[in-house]
C-alpha cells in the first residue's frame, strides 16, 4: 500500500464520521499542507492562521479564527503534539463550546469538564467525623467502604481464580459459573457453601474440585484485599469515642471468613458483625437495618457505605442517618481519568488499574478538594503514569531475551530499564536469557564512529535536511568534533535558499577528509571499549531504544561489522535509510511517525509522550560525548532534574516490587498509553514546582536548547 493510502486510512480511522462536516484546518505549515494535498473526501473549506495572510494555501482561503467559526462545525489543529497544546490554549476561549476542536490524532481537546459537576465532591471528611460525634451507634459497610480489593471490580477475583484453576489442570469457565450461580440464588442471601453446592449440583463438578475452587476463592480474596486507611482511622476514632460499632454487610462469606479478612487489614477493635448470609436478610431488602434497629432500639444510628441506593437510601428508609462515601472504582469512573476503565483490555490490565485505584483513590475524599481532577503533585502519583508502559516494555525485552547472547542498554535512557532487567535476572535464574549490558552510547558518538566513506557522511547529515531550523555549524561541530567555518553558521533553511541542496552538500563535503580521519580515530576508541565489555565476541546482539529511526543499531552494526537487532517501544518511518530490512526490528507500537512527501506526521500521541520516558529512564550522569585519548568516558553537563529522575525511578521500582510486576504480564499497549495520557493537563493538574522539574537542556539540539515537556504536551 502506498504511503498516501496509509495516511488516508489513518485519517479516516479518526475522522470518517466528519466527512460531510465543514472543517477549518488550523495551521499554515507542513502538516496543514499535508492534509490538504493528500486527504480526500472532506470539506476542508478554509485554513486558519493566527495572523492575516492574503494568499490561498492549497486552494483554500486563509482566515482568522473569528471568521472560521462562522461556518466551521469542527476545528482541526494540523500540528505536531508540542505545537497543538500551544495553539489550543490560544483559541480555546474564542471557539464556541458546540464546535469541537480536534488534533490530528483524533483526540477531542475541548468540552465541559463534566466530572466536576458531581455533587459528591462537596462531601467532607470533617463532616463525617462530626456525624460520628453526634450518634450513639456507627454502622460501617465492609467491602468498598472499610476495605477494598486491589482489582478493578469484584468479579475480577473470579477471573483470577479461573486462571489459577487452569494452572492446576482444571479448565472450566469458573468466573461465569460463579457469577451466574450467585445471581440465580441471591434472593435467599446464600452463604458461600450454598453457592458452591449449587455449582456442584448444576455443573456436576466432583467434590474435590468444588473444595479446590472454594479454597482458591477465599485465598485470592485474602491476597487482593487491603484497608481503606482513612476509613479504618475513622472506625478507630469512633471506637475511642465509645460508640457502639457494627459492621453491616450483604455478603456470602460468613462471620468467620470476614473476620479473617478484617484481621488481615489490621482491623482488630471490638465490633459486632451483621452479615446477610448469617441472618438470611440483607441491606437490599432492609432486613439487616431492621435487625440493627431492634438490637439498638431508640439509639441514634449512623450508617456509612459506598452504595448510594443500598447504603444510603435504604438506610434512611429504615430511620437511620447515612453518609455516602465513594468506592475507589466509583471515584475513578467519576474522575477526569475515567477513560482508564475502557482502556483495560485484559485481566492483567484490570489488576493493574485495580492496584492503582486501591492506592491513589484509597481515601474516599482523595479528589473532593479538586472536584474530580487527578493530581500529579507527588512523585508517588506521578510514577503511576509510567508503570504500565515500563512493565509492558520490560516484559517485552524479557520475552525476546532468549534469542540473544547480549542485550545492550545504551546510556542514558537505557539506564533504568537495565537496572530493572538486572533485578529480574537476580531474582530468577533463567537459562538462555541474554546478559544485559549498560553501554555508553549516544546517536552522535555512534554516528561519528560508524563513518567509513562519503555515503556514511551523507547518512549522518541527512538530519539537516529534515529540520530546516537546525544550525549547520552547530550540528557538524557536535557530530564530528570539528571546527567549522562561520559561513555555515546559518540554518538549513537559509542554506538551501542561498546555495541549494547541492551547494550545501558541497560545503559539508569540504570537510570529508577531516571527518573520515576523525571517524577512524573515534571508531578505534569505541572498538577498544566494546572489546573490554566483551561485546565483540557475541554474535547475537540486540539493542534497546525507546523510539528510534534506527540510528543506533545502524551505527553499531557498522562498527561491529555484524547485524544488531532492535528492541523498541516505537519506530520512526521504517523502513528507511538506516533500517531497510525489518527482520532486525522488534517494536511494540511500530511506526509512531511516518512521512509523506518529505513531511513527517504523527501516527500516535505517543510520539510526544515518549519524550517523558527519555527523561524518567535516564541515568544521573551527563550525556555521553565520547572517549578521551586515554579511553575514558566523557560526558556533557547533566541537563535533567536529578530529584525528579531519582524519586520517580525509586517509586516505580517500589510499586513494581510491591505488586509483583516483575513477573510475566500481558499489559496491553492501549492501557500503557492511557496511563501516559494522564500527563495531559485536561486529565490532571500538576503544581508549578513539579512542572518546573520537567525543564531540561538538550546539548545536541541546536534549534531549542531549553524546553519543558509539560509545556510541549499542554
Amino acid at each position: 500500500m502506498e504511503k498516501e493510502e496509509v495516511f488516508q486510512d489513518e485519517f479516516d480511522n479518526y475522522f470518517s464520521k466528519f466527512k460531510n462536516v465543514p472543517i477549518a484546518v488550523y495551521g499554515t505549515g507542513k502538516n496543514a499542507k499535508l492534509l490538504l494535498k493528500h486527504i480526500k473526501g472532506y470539506d476542508f473549506f478554509s485554513v486558519v492562521s493566527s495572523e492575516p495572510i492574503k494568499e490561498n494555501i492549497c486552494g483554500r482561503p486563509v482566515v482568522m479564527i473569528e471568521e472560521a467559526i462562522q461556518k466551521a462545525k469542527l476545528i482541526l489543529i494540523a500540528a505536531i503534539p508540542s505545537s497543538t497544546s500551544i495553539i489550543y490554549s490560544r483559541i480555546k476561549n474564542k471557539v464556541p463550546k458546540e464546535i469541537p476542536i480536534y488534533d490530528m490524532r483524533g483526540q477531542k481537546l475541548n468540552g465541559d469538564e463534566y466530572y466536576r459537576k458531581n455533587s459528591y465532591w462537596k462531601n467532607k471528611l470533617d463532616d463525617l467525623y462530626q456525624l460520628v460525634d453526634s450518634h450513639d451507634v456507627i454502622s460501617f459497610d465492609v467491602f468498598d467502604t472499610l476495605i477494598m480489593r486491589k482489582v478493578l471490580q469484584a468479579s475480577d477475583i473470579f477471573l483470577i481464580v479461573e486462571n489459577k484453576l487452569k494452572q492446576t489442570g482444571l479448565e472450566i469457565p469458573f468466573a461465569k459459573w460463579r457469577m451466574d450461580t450467585e445471581e440465580e440464588i441471591s434472593r435467599s442471601c446464600p452463604t458461600i457453601n450454598q453457592i458452591y453446592q449449587a455449582i456442584q449440583d448444576k455443573y456436576k463438578l466432583d467434590k474435590n474440585s468444588i473444595c479446590e475452587c472454594k479454597k482458591l476463592e477465599i485465598s485470592t480474596e485474602l491476597d487482593f484485599i487491603c484497608p481503606r486507611r482513612s476509613m479504618v482511622k475513622l472506625l478507630e476514632y469512633a471506637y475511642k469515642k465509645r460508640k457502639k460499632i457494627y459492621l453491616t454487610s450483604d455478603m456470602y462469606f460468613p462471620k468467620e471468613i470476614i473476620k479473617e479478612i478484617l484481621d488481615k487489614c489490621g482491623i482488630n477493635i471490638s465490633y459486632s458483625l451483621l452479615v446477610s448470609c448469617d441472618y438470611n436478610v440483607s441491606k437490599m431488602n432492609g432486613g439487616l437495618y431492621s435487625l440493627l434497629n431492634r438490637i439498638e432500639k431508640n439509639k441514634k444510628i449512623l450508617h456509612i457505605g459506598d452504595n448510594y441506593k443500598i447504603d444510603i437510601l435504604n438506610a434512611k428508609k429504615n430511620n437511620m442517618d447515612a453518609f455516602w462515601i465513594m468506592s475507589g472504582y466509583d471515584i475513578l469512573t467519576a474522575s477526569s481519568i475515567a477513560y482508564l476503565v475502557d482502556s483495560a483490555k485484559n485481566l492483567d490490565d484490570r489488576i493493574m488499574v485495580g492496584n492503582f485505584v486501591a492506592e491513589v483513590f484509597n481515601d474516599p475524599f482523595s479528589l473532593n478538594l479538586y472536584r474530580g481532577k487527578m493530581q500529579l503533585n507527588s512523585f508517588h502519583n506521578l510514577s503511576y503514569c509510567f508503570i504500565p508502559i515500563t512493565a509492558l516494555f520490560l516484559n517485552f525485552i524479557l520475552e525476546k531475551s532468549s534469542n540473544y547472547d547480549l542485550i545492550l542498554f545504551p546510556s542514558r535512557d537505557g539506564y533504568f530499564l537495565h537496572h530493572l532487567y538486572q533485578l529480574v535476572n537476580a531474582d530468577e535464574i533463567i537459562k538462555n536469557r541474554a546478559k544485559g549490558v549498560y553501554i555508553y552510547a549516544s546517536r552522535s558518538a555512534v554516528n561519528r564512529a560508524s563513518v567509513f566513506n562519503e555515503n556514511d557522511i551523507k547518512v549522518v547529515c541527512n538530519k539537516l535536511l529534515e529540520e530546516d531550523k537546525l544550525n549547520i555549524k552547530y550540528y557538524l561541530e557536535m557530530q564530528f568534533l570539528l571546527n567549522v567555518e562561520e559561513e555555515l553558521d546559518i540554518t538549513i533553511g537559509q542554506a538551501i535558499e542561498q546555495w541549494g541542496e547541492s551547494g550545501l552538500w558541497e560545503r559539508i563535503l569540504f570537510y570529508k577528509s577531516s571527518i573520515l580521519e576523525m571517524a577512524d580515530k573515534e571508531r578505534k576508541k569505541y572498538l577498544n571499549y566494546l572489546e573490554i565489555l566483551g561485546i565483540n565476541q557475541s554474535n547475537h546482539i540486540a539493542i534497546v531504544d525507546i523510539v528510534t529511526q534506527g540510528t543506533l543499531i545502524y551505527g553499531f552494526s557498522k562498527i561491529l561489522g555484524k547485524p544488531v537487532d532492535l528492541l523498541s517501544l516505537g519506530t520512526t518511518a521504517m523502513p528507511n535509510q538506516y533500517i531497510e530490512n525489518l527482520k532486525y526490528v522488534n517494536s511494540i507500537f511500530g511506526n509512531i511517525w511516518n512521512n509523506v512527501g518529505g513531511t513527517a506526521y504523527s501516527l500516535s500521541d505517543f510520539s510526544g509522550l515518549q519524550l517523558f520516558l527519555e527523561v524518567i529512564y535516564a541515568s544521573l550522569e551527563g550525556q555521553f560525548r565520547g572517549f578521551d585519548e586515554d579511553g575514558q568516558v566523557m560526558t556533557l553537563e547533566y541537563e535533567y532534574n536529578k530529584e525528579l529522575v531519582q524519586n520517580v525511578q525509586s517509586e516505580i521500582e517500589m510499586i513494581m516490587r510491591e505488586n509483583n510486576y516483575f513477573k510475566e504480564l500481558e499489559i496491553s499497549k492501549e492501557l500503557a498509553l492511557a496511563f501516559l495520557r494522564i500527563l495531559y493537563s485536561q486529565n490532571s493538574d500538576m503544581n508549578e514546582d513539579m512542572k518546573k522539574r520537567f525543564t531540561f537542556c538538550d546539548p545536541y539540539d541546536g534549534s531549542e536548547k531549553r524546553c519543558n515537556l509539560m509545556e510541549r504536551i499542554g
